[in-house]
């Protein structure tokens, strides 16, 4: 090449990143399932697990209160026979614990430095603890559920059983009528019908909506809102509104049904690689031995559960009161065993308990809802309440989001009414399913291949954006933002790499 050649304008040539458009959209359609990095659980200390387990008791309590009625510090609340008390009581004696701030929003942690610390279980889960005043309302305190427009719709429909053979799944681009059969035979997801639909299981009790979080798909819920909101021609978020032709009905179904299928592949891959602390009903069993004076093994676990229930004993003493008035009138603990004429004596039970702490088993039409049942639940929800929120509520649509949160919310509590599961897991779940939603819109942008954005509000309030911009020729880069701020993806840990472009 001669000098003139050199320093010739037209001689010069832009290589980006080393493919051409063509080459690095296909090798984003190829590229494999994204998957989110392995991270240790939070490990409640003494004074958290203390209040995690006062918030279990105390909607063991509620379970059968009239949720409009909850907010009524004069609500009655019935024990046993000889025991009532009042919302008032109630809140008075656990707002002597030292409450973290509210769970679904949470104050910004030292920790929380980008997405990635705040979207897998981790410290941001466990905001500083702050001394309750004890003005603070019954609701706010346990994370009862939210007023939802959702609730009154006839979204949370009647748990459908499973059929025997499971309809196949439609192609992406198959048209709504084919998702809408589908979503109802397989799943028991319908299109609520205009009034008062039938099909609707009411939810009235706090029992109510853990058999919703119980029994059933755990997709039903998040797609018949889906199915609801493209019925009414709900318009998609006006950031999409450049990419209509591809950001259609089908493909929110579609996100959906594959955003649920990684969701659950994520928390069983955390649940295998990563320790967690014991289940609530095994601590709440624990603490009833070591209530009674029974010898525990030596360990920092035990000196764990030592100082959480000397706390309970020291701040809510009537609490466990309560509790243990409420397992003798249910026979939580105790044993079916034949008499010498054949029949049963139900109630043995080898310890006499003066207060028994265990955590009451609830039933749903004679059987107990278990955790197992729920444990894939909250992740799920995560996930798609994040797509809902991305094609629905973008931008500043703050009530509409505030719908989505209260829905999301409602049911992940209805997990801690059964005694199942910790409010901090319910936080960390929402969060991962919410990393699981983006990492999936990430790589449908990619695909797409075309500038493109989308805005949405995360389950800790604050804004995330993801721009697809084309960067020269080539293919385009996706960013996370979290108020305007660049972030992390969940996934990779890395920042979004810079374009490499040669001159030649």
């Amino acid at each position: 090449m001669t000098a003139d050649q050199m320093t010739s304008p037209g001689t010069l040539h832009l290589i980006s990143g080393g493919r051409n458009k063509r080459q690095r959209k296909a090798a984003a359609a190829n590229r494999p399932e994204t998957t989110l990095p392995i991270t240790p659980p939070v490990i409640p200390d003494a004074p958290a697990l203390a209040t995690e387990l006062a918030r279990l008791y105390a909607l063991a309590l509620l379970r059968d209160v009239p949720l409009h009625r909850m907010s009524d510090p004069d609500t009655a609340v019935r024990i046993d026979g000889a025991t009532r008390i009042t919302l008032h009581a109630l809140t008075a004696e656990i707002a002597q614990l030292p409450w973290p701030h509210p769970q679904f929003r949470q104050a910004t942690v030292a920790s929380a430095d980008n997405l990635s610390s705040l979207s897998v279980p981790g410290h941001a889960d466990h905001p500083p603890v702050s001394r309750g005043d004890g003005q603070r309302l019954l609701p706010e305190l346990l994370g009862l559920p939210r007023p939802s427009v959702f609730l009154e719709a006839g979204v949370l429909g009647a748990t459908a059983p499973a059929p025997d053979i499971a309809p196949a799944l439609p192609p992406d681009n198959a048209p709504m009528p084919h998702w809408l059969a589908w979503a109802e035979t397989a799943i028991g997801a319908c299109l609520p019908q205009p009034g008062p639909d039938r099909r609707a299981a009411p939810v009235r009790t706090l029992s109510d909506l853990a058999a919703q979080a119980h029994l059933g798909d755990p997709r039903q819920q998040p797609l018949s809102l889906a199915l609801m909101l493209l019925g009414q021609g709900q318009p998609f978020d006006e950031s999409l509104a450049a990419a209509s032709h591809r950001w259609t009905g089908p493909r929110l179904m579609a996100l959906m049904v594959t955003a649920a299928r990684r969701a659950t592949r994520a928390l069983h891959r955390q649940d295998r690689r990563a320790a967690r602390d014991a289940r609530p009903a095994v601590v709440a069993a624990t603490l009833a031995l070591m209530h009674e004076s029974e010898a525990m093994r030596g360990g920092p676990d035990t000196r764990r559960l030592t100082e959480a229930l000397a706390l309970l004993r020291r701040d809510t003493p009537n609490l466990l009161t309560w509790i243990g008035r409420l397992n003798a009138a249910t026979g939580t603990g105790g044993f079916a065993l034949p008499n010498r004429d054949g029949t049963e004596t139900a109630g043995w039970t080898p310890l006499q308990f003066r207060e028994n702490l265990m955590l009451p088993p609830l039933h749903h039409d004679g059987a107990a809802l278990r955790p197992a049942d729920a444990a894939d639940r909250g992740v799920i929800l995560g996930a798609l309440v994040t797509l809902l929120k991305a094609f629905f509520a973008g931008g500043d649509d703050s009530r509409q989001t505030d719908e989505f949160d209260a829905l999301a919310q409602n049911l992940v509590v209805g997990r801690s009414v059964a005694g199942g599961f910790y409010g901090y897991e319910n936080a960390q779940h929402l969060r991962l399913g919410e990393a699981v939603a983006l990492e999936l819109l990430r790589e449908t942008l990619e695909q797409d291949g075309t500038a493109a954005g989308l805005t949405l509000r995360g389950f800790d309030g604050r804004t995330l954006a993801l721009r697809a911009e084309a960067r020269g020729p080539g293919p385009v880069t996706v960013r996370l933002l979290k108020d305007g701020v660049p972030q992390l993806w969940p996934a990779s840990g890395i920042a979004t790499p810079p374009e490499l472009v040669a001159a030649i």
